[in-house]
């Protein structure tokens, strides 16, 4: 409440003394800070117990999973933009470019027909290769800016040379929704849940002729392989673990591994037993692989390659380097960029999957061509 008004005898009413009204006013000020401040307190502490709740569902969460057996699951995506679509007649397919995700071509497509908009995720058969079969579960969407959603999730099994077509939804409904300067933007995210084909093995076979120089069998999907027990026993901590840690597995015979792709096992085994067996097409595969079974000498094997012997795009070496934690790989692939354009096609398709250490680092790199 402000300080009265004084008189002088019968006169006029005073204005409150200057030095009075200022402390009045700080004093009322002062209590609706601490109003305010014991407000915020409150606020502040039920935002802290919800964070540390949180933290703790996280932290629980994450030691679940860490003591659950880790699964090298297969997953990735492709994104296509396709120009033009408003010129496309009943019947015409448009291709996108091919994505090569673990040693496979992939691509995604659309088609019109009967007034529906069909995509679809092709498997490209290689020259000279043996047909092989994949089974996945995908999830095919269409959107603008990345709203007004429209999905549709399928699981499936199709050779390479094949394609499955889907039914997204109508071509009139495309038209009015999702054109944008004559263009769609489509993406579809998949999980190999396995591939089927004959395991190829450019060095060493470990099947049955391998038997005398073994004293245990490996079982992955039906396709034994006989190996060393001491031999991945001195390279891997995970095998290490398996043979001399007390498991059950550990006096077996034969030992099942679940989840893994035993193309991928075969390459990981020869490299393991010495043989250069990295290519483009097996590095990603190994490396998924050696996430779980954690061996020194295929990472770093792995690594070398892509440093110095890979034909892979610079996209795809920056996905490997930010998924597995692979610094100088980053940091090379970037010194590497001297064109512009290049710089921007690649932030352009692949910032989405690149982790916030390579973002920064390409952000550096955009200063040196001035285009911010």
């Amino acid at each position: 409440m402000p300080p009265a008004k004084r008189r002088r005898g019968n006169g006029p009413a005073e204005p409150p003394d200057l030095k009075e009204l200022i402390e009045t006013n700080i004093s009322n000020s002062t209590q609706e800070i601490k109003k305010t401040v014991n407000n915020l307190e409150k606020q502040v502490g039920n935002v802290s117990k919800t964070i540390l709740e949180k933290i703790e569902k996280i932290e629980s969460r994450m030691d679940q999973q860490n003591s659950s057996e880790k699964s090298p699951e297969k997953t990735f995506v492709v994104k296509e933009t396709f120009k033009d679509v408003l010129t496309m007649r009943e019947g015409d397919y448009c291709d996108g470019k091919c994505h090569e995700h673990f040693g496979q071509n992939w691509n995604l497509g659309i088609k019109r027909s009967d007034d529906y908009l069909l995509a679809y995720l092709a498997l490209k058969k290689k020259p000279n290769a043996d047909k092989i079969y994949v089974e996945t579960s995908q999830e095919i969407s269409i959107s603008v800016e990345n709203r007004d959603r429209i999905s549709k999730t399928v699981e499936n099994r199709f050779p390479s040379g094949d394609v499955l077509l889907y039914r997204l939804l109508t071509w009139k409904d495309m038209e009015q929704r999702y054109v944008r300067d004559g263009s769609i933007n489509l993406e579809v995210r998949v999980k190999v849940n396995k591939m089927e084909g004959p395991i190829r093995s450019e060095f060493h076979q470990f099947d049955v002729s391998n038997e005398k120089f073994s004293n245990v069998i490996l079982n992955v999907d039906s396709h034994k392989f006989y190996v060393l027990k001491e031999l991945l026993s001195m390279h891997s901590s995970y095998f290490d673990k398996l043979f001399t840690g007390g498991f059950q597995e550990s006096g077996k015979a034969e030992v099942i591994l679940k989840e893994v792709d035993p193309q991928d096992f075969q390459v990981f085994l020869e490299l393991i037993y010495g043989y250069p067996a990295v290519y483009d097409c097996t590095v990603e595969g190994i490396l998924l692989l050696n996430d779980i079974y954690d061996t020194k000498i295929v990472r770093e094997r792995c690594i070398a390659f892509l440093m110095e012997d890979s034909d892979m795009t610079a996209i795809k070496k920056l996905q490997l380097a930010s998924r597995y934690q692979i610094d100088g790989l980053a940091k090379k692939t970037i010194s590497e960029i001297k064109v512009a354009e290049e710089y921007r096609n690649l932030v352009a398709e692949g910032k989405d999957d690149f982790s916030p250490e390579i973002l920064k680092a390409l952000l550096d790199k955009a200063l040196t061509f001035k285009i911010l």
